[in-house]
């Protein structure tokens, strides 16, 4: 927020996960905004009112690798901020129903129009695995659909608004999500050679609403997913053997986000609100040789 207005800002941090450079902010209003690296550059999606009538209108594009904007284009109305995800050849951006595979400069290759608005979606190899959830009492179901094709379905037994999240290690794909009954926790459930669905954490109270959206990435030998718990940040690693270890990320924060930065290193992003600011802030999670960091970047 700046003056009253939302605005999408896009910038680097270093290997300790400072912020050291703005390369880019928007004119005018704009929210939601995702980023990954793909095409020697980096795709980008952010939402912007519709200048007819004010509804979220979806634009993709590409920024150079100082963040500076190579290409924008509006896409079209959305229900859901969207998600950017590439791997090796292909990118993918989801938002509110349709799911769209892009070229390097963001633009549209192919159209997939979903059941339901998409709550993440990820890329293993030649295959595109999506999630959704719907909350319809007295259920909650959740959907995972690989390559468009394979559905799966996980009917939970109360109602829950939280959005899933899904990553890959390249041949499997990890859904992570939250519960809220009989015990409110967070599950995940490997798709694959098999499906094994397991416990997360069943640390509560576990306060869930729209913004509690686990997330989840790999990098290239475990899993860490991060969720929003009360107003902390909590965590936990899973092995390739499903072995899980949680830990707390920060005492305070909301909403985060996590990407590897490389083997055995992730960077989690999160905002932290107080009574008269909001604020930025990450921690870098270490995983390599003794002394391991976890400690705060960027305050």
């Amino acid at each position: 927020m700046e003056d009253g207005l939302s605005h999408a800002y896009a910038g680097r941090l270093d290997a300790g996960g400072h912020l050291v450079n703005v390369g880019v902010r928007t004119i005018g209003a704009a929210d939601a905004p995702s980023v990954a690296q793909f095409g020697g550059h980096y795709l980008v999606a952010w939402l912007e009112p519709d200048s007819y009538d004010g509804r979220p209108m979806l634009v993709t594009g590409a920024l150079d690798h100082d963040f500076k904007l190579l290409s924008a284009r509006p896409i079209g109305l959305t229900l859901s901020a969207p998600v950017v995800r590439a791997a090796f050849s292909r990118a993918y951006v989801g938002s509110g129903k349709f799911a769209y595979e892009v070229d390097a400069a963001g633009a549209p290759l192919a159209v997939f129009d979903l059941p339901r608005a998409i709550d993440d979606i990820a890329i293993a190899g030649s295959q595109v695995g999506y999630v959704w959830h719907a909350a319809a009492a007295p259920n909650y179901t959740l959907t995972f659909t690989w390559q468009y094709k394979l559905i799966t379905q996980i009917a939970l037994p109360f109602k829950s608004d939280a959005p899933a999240a899904i990553s890959s290690n390249g041949n499997e794909f990890l859904v992570v999500w939250s519960e809220a009954a009989p015990n409110k926790m967070i599950k995940a459930s490997l798709f694959g050679s098999s499906f094994r669905p397991f416990l997360v954490s069943g640390r509560g109270p576990l306060l869930f609403d729209a913004v509690t959206q686990p997330q989840v990435a790999w990098d290239g030998m475990r899993w860490l997913a991060v969720w929003a718990r009360d107003d902390s940040i909590e965590g936990a690693v899973i092995a390739a053997d499903l072995k899980v270890t949680p830990f707390t990320v920060s005492a305070r924060g909301l909403r985060p986000a996590i990407a590897p930065a490389r083997p055995g290193r992730f960077i989690v992003t999160y905002e932290v609100v107080d009574s008269n600011e909001r604020r930025l802030a990450s921690r870098l999670i270490d995983f390599g040789p003794p002394p391991a960091e976890r400690g705060r970047a960027v305050r």
